[in-house]
């Protein structure tokens, strides 16, 4: 399945919508935050993601 959007464009405005319905609501989105938190931090420490559809297990640096 294409997609048309840019997985960080997509982020980005799901933090949004997260960012206000917090603010709204008082608590975080439920299932959101934890992939957004996810994303972040695979980007930010150069990690590379986990495979699609596998549970648990962590994000590795690629270096043996």
């Amino acid at each position: 399945m294409a997609t048309s959007c840019a997985p960080d464009k997509l982020i980005a405005q799901v933090w949004s919508l997260a960012a206000g319905y917090r603010r709204t609501m008082g608590k975080p989105l439920p299932g959101v935050s934890s992939e957004i938190a996810e994303h972040d931090a695979t980007r930010l420490l150069a990690l590379e993601p986990r495979p699609e559809g596998e549970a648990g297990g962590r994000a590795e640096d690629g270096e043996d």
